[in-house]
């Protein structure tokens, strides 16, 4: 039976599988008067003609929470082989048969001040989601007027729920013009990325992304397209600075993200993009991962770790 709609029935929650409603903390927790955690947005593709549920990518994720927790001076005991532990039990426990978004979160929990690292908490929540956009018909963006965030400010590179303030602004400004989604620009005036999300242009036929020292994510899906296109597809791409402008000429864009997966920008700021057309590169991208990431392309099995067939094996 599908969860589509529900919660999950349980949530991993330092140490134990709680019941949902059982997954709290205080509202005086440094997390929640400050916004002081790290996390992961973690995907799992069901693939029916298989039978399983496979994760993808959980090393580079895994390693990407790492590297937050260190920026931040989070520390917990834990290896990368427990988390993936702790996640499979999850998804096992709540008997996912679907495509799920995965949040994998370490806070301060307790009870100290403004600039509290500890005690340190976590928890993975497994939630039962499809689409956060429409892939098909795709979004209409806006270049908003609030700026992206920078290293010497909040770093983007640290995926904190703090850091989403930024994206959440801009998106409110967006929704509330009339677009779906915006468009933040550095403190440079180059193009950074969308809340949530990372950005392709496709200029001149050419695959075109901002560079991960521009105020973006250091985004997983942004470093699986890359690779993809550019080894499967046999597509040139190139990190560069985008000036806004080129946003009006380029020929198509979207955006990407685990959350986000892949949806075709069709019009940013009134100019229309072609990337929905049934030839249009963003489509082969499309095709591409989605084969990849629900375990329907036989040479990146290894980037996929199955749920319920490493239970017979483990």
């Amino acid at each position: 039976m599908s969860q589509q709609s529900n919660n999950p029935k349980y949530i991993w929650m330092d140490g134990k599988l709680v019941p949902f409603e059982e997954a709290t903390i205080h509202v005086m927790t440094p997390c929640a008067r400050y916004g002081t955690n790290v996390f992961e947005g973690i995907r799992a593709y069901w693939n029916d003609k298989k039978g399983e549920l496979y994760c993808f990518r959980l090393h580079e994720h895994y390693v990407r929470l790492a590297e937050s927790m260190k920026i931040m001076h989070l520390q917990l005991p834990y290896t990368e082989e427990d988390h993936i532990r702790f996640l499979l039990e999850t998804l096992r426990k709540n008997e996912l048969r679907e495509d799920t978004h995965i949040r994998h979160e370490v806070l301060v929990a307790g009870f100290g001040g403004f600039g509290t690292t500890e005690p340190v908490s976590m928890f993975i929540a497994t939630m039962p989601r499809g689409r956060f956009a429409d892939i098909e018909r795709g979004i209409r963006c806006c270049v908003s007027s609030w700026q992206r965030i920078s290293d010497n400010s909040i770093p983007p590179r640290v995926k904190a729920g703090a850091n989403y303030h930024n994206g959440h602004l801009a998106k409110l400004w967006a929704r509330n013009t009339g677009f779906d989604e915006a468009l933040l620009l550095n403190e440079r005036g180059k193009v950074a990325e969308a809340p949530g999300a990372c950005l392709f242009i496709v200029r001149k036929g050419i695959l075109v992304t901002p560079p991960v020292t521009h105020g973006i994510l250091e985004s997983i899906t942004r470093e699986t397209i890359i690779y993809l296109a550019s080894e499967e597809l046999g597509q040139k791409v190139v990190e560069r600075e985008i000036d806004r402008t080129e946003l009006y000429v380029a020929e198509e864009a979207f955006l990407c993200g685990s959350g986000y997966e892949i949806v075709p920008v069709t019009e940013i700021d009134g100019m229309s993009l072609q990337s929905v057309q049934a030839n249009a590169l963003t489509r082969r991208i499309q095709n591409y991962y989605f084969e990849t990431v629900r375990g329907n392309n036989e040479k990146y099995m290894d980037w996929l770790t199955p749920v319920y067939k490493a239970r017979a094996v483990g």
